[in-house]
């Protein structure tokens, strides 16, 4: 299950944090991998130099606690294709405590061979000094109607809705913020003179997260072309700030394009320079152009807009936008030069329309999934004011969401839905401080044993102090796997009732807690899975079956103990036998009877499924087991009456 040494990735969700913080400390480096969940009920705080590196999903849930990343620190959400991308899930966190910068690595084709890159900017309170430090070629300074201010081919610019125009990004016009993480912007790949310094294609990886995608030779190296990911460096945007989250369709250009778009904008451009209006097909006609905003994706995960005008109780995303006549975006072919402006040339667009009961139309739905740093446009039937909230439009999968499917950020979907059981191991010394942790992760897609190629949940780290071995196939410790496990998967099919070592090595240890999570929620103290099945716990040949919330005290803090999905064939669980219960259990190839500890003698009876008694003992010691003679007795099931000494009466069934 081992993809990468020191690297997190897993299926489904697979890491937790309850209501405590995440803390990656210094030196620390963890991976998350495609199709992986990591969630925390609490804040994140990342030390020094510490790095977590996602190509994964990363869910942060807490009203309360911070997020937190160290200047030194890389929160890296990493691009490995196009639909395998980090994503990062914040809810419920207030935006003051949302502080941490994280680091955006972009790739997409070149929107055009010449010009501009059209991008979102999904961060709070993102700076032209932010923006600088990606692109440190740009011009922000001239704002002059000039081929070296706004037609300068290294100028930014971000659109007006209102003016229908593009404004340009200025120390002095923003000097604050660039603007929300909502708007739509177009960024500079070339110099002045036309020369490329950012290909946006570049998937050499950044190990150092040097932004602007190469290493400067010097404080004054602007202007070399990138060699690596771009990175784009901000704040997270919270889901509670409205404002930056939120858009009101309304107040579009309502003026006059002029005959065929002839009139020019307050920069003096012609809007048949660059107003494009996939949705009606008569140019410049009275609706060409009108109630048409363009925006971009706020956040640093999917958005998901094929549901926005159902306004049904099943969809869920609280957006019912009855007059949404279509939503498109483009992939190429926007590009600016003097003196016509900012203008689209040769592009390529995804065009979606609904029907009056907010069906897609003219493509998939999945086609309306916006992803991290991509911007779209929405085109309205009329003026009518409407609010397109993105907060509950967020999802992780790359497909959209059926409408009868409830709303969750993780909701996905499958003929079959895949439900992942995990088992969360976190050690704590003597004061209830945490040590560390450690995950078992089951599914029926999982991979067990060592198959880099195939095993899609897994958790490398460098710790020592608790962590898992790579299993065998047959269970126990693959003696050839030289490294550990923070988080480990196995198929719950056919490891089942096998072994997974669980490893603690670390002197101040004092108790062992045990969580269970399934399908992406923590199951209550005290819960089962809602299968039935369970995960239990060895301990020097002791097996005990695990609750949600169960602790253990530790005496030996050097020792490799046992985690096992379903109990194995041939080992006896305890959590019956501490409630003084006396149990039949399977043992080696047969079963045997094993006695409430207060019981002194008993009397046993087997019986057929029909009532006939097979087999009978009298006064039998319950000071060892009691091996039932069922070796030779066909296949079927068995009644076993065990009586005490006090006269307790005890029945189970044996199913051979």
């Amino acid at each position: 299950m081992k993809k990468n040494l020191l690297t997190l990735s897993l299926v489904g969700v697979c890491a937790f944090v309850n209501a405590q913080l995440t803390y990656v400390g210094n030196g620390a480096l963890v991976h998350v991998q495609d199709k992986a969940l990591v969630y925390s009920g609490g804040g994140v705080k990342l030390d020094g130099n510490a790095k977590v590196n996602t190509i994964g999903d990363f869910m942060v849930v807490t009203p309360s606690q911070s997020f937190e990343v160290a200047p030194t620190a890389d929160f890296r959400l990493q691009y490995s294709s196009s639909s395998v991308y980090g994503q990062l899930y914040i809810k419920g966190m207030p935006q003051a405590n949302i502080t941490g910068k994280v680091n955006k690595e972009y790739v997409d084709v070149k929107h055009g061979n010449t010009g501009r890159q059209q991008v979102a900017l999904p961060f709070y309170n993102y700076s032209i000094t932010d923006l600088q430090a990606s692109l440190p070629h740009i011009n922000v300074a001239n704002s002059a109607l000039t081929v070296t201010g706004r037609f300068n081919k290294r100028s930014v610019f971000k659109w007006n809705n209102t003016t229908a125009a593009f404004d340009q990004l200025t120390t002095t016009l923003t000097p604050t913020v660039v603007g929300k993480p909502t708007d739509y912007y177009i960024l500079s790949r070339r110099l002045y003179d036309g020369t490329e310094v950012w290909n946006p294609t570049l998937v050499a990886e950044n190990p150092n997260a040097n932004l602007q995608g190469y290493v400067p030779s010097s404080a004054s190296d602007l202007y070399s072309a990138n060699s690596m990911k771009k990175i784009f460096k901000g704040v997270p945007v919270s889901d509670l700030n409205t404002a930056d989250t939120e858009v009101t369709l309304a107040g579009a250009f309502s003026g006059s394009f002029g005959t065929n778009g002839a009139t020019k904008n307050a920069y003096n451009e012609s809007y048949n320079t660059y107003v494009d209006d996939p949705f009606v097909t008569t140019k410049w006609s009275a609706d060409y152009g009108k109630n048409l905003y363009q925006h971009g994706n706020p956040y640093l995960t999917n958005v998901d807009l094929s549901l926005v005008k159902k306004g049904t109780t099943a969809t869920d995303d609280e957006n019912a936008i009855s007059n949404l006549n279509g939503i498109s975006y483009y992939t190429s072919g926007i590009e600016n030069s003097f003196p016509v402006g900012t203008i689209y040339t040769s592009t390529t667009a995804v065009v979606r329309t609904f029907d009056s009961a907010g069906n897609v139309n003219g493509g998939l739905a999945n086609d309306l999934v916006i992803k991290p740093m991509q911007e779209f446009m929405i085109k309205l039937t009329d003026n009518t004011s409407q609010t397109l909230k993105f907060s509950k439009t967020r999802r992780f999968a790359q497909t959209a969401r059926p409408e009868a499917t409830p709303y969750s950020v993780t909701a996905r979907v499958s003929n079959a839905p895949l439900v992942t059981k995990q088992l969360g191991v976190v050690l704590y010394d003597a004061n209830d401080t945490e040590i560390g942790r450690t995950f078992y992760i089951v599914n029926n897609e999982a991979v067990s044993g060592f198959s880099p190629e195939n095993a899609r949940m897994q958790a490398t780290t460098g710790s020592t102090s608790i962590y898992t071995k790579e299993e065998q196939v047959s269970g126990g410790a693959d003696v050839n796997a030289n490294y550990n496990l923070f988080i480990n998967e196995a198929n719950e099919v056919d490891f089942s009732g096998k072994e997974i070592p669980l490893v603690v090595n670390n002197a101040n240890a004092a108790k062992l807690k045990f969580f269970l999570i399934e399908g992406g929620k923590l199951v209550e103290d005290k819960g089962n899975l809602s299968n039935g099945k369970s995960f239990y716990y060895s301990n020097n040949g002791t097996l005990t079956k695990i609750k949600s919330g169960d602790t253990f005290s530790l005496t030996n803090t050097n020792f490799t103990y046992g985690l096992f999905y379903e109990q194995p064939a041939g080992v006896l669980g305890t959590s019956e036998l501490l409630k003084g219960q006396t149990i039949v259990a399977k043992k080696d190839q047969g079963y045997v009877v094993r006695f409430n500890k207060n019981w002194r003698q008993a009397d046993i009876e087997v019986y057929s499924s029909v009532g006939q008694l097979l087999h009978s003992a009298k006064k039998v010691s319950t000071y060892d087991d009691y091996k039932l003679p069922l070796d030779n007795v066909t296949n079927g099931v068995y009644i076993v009456k065990i009586k005490s000494n006090d006269g307790e009466i005890v029945t189970k069934k044996v199913i051979k």
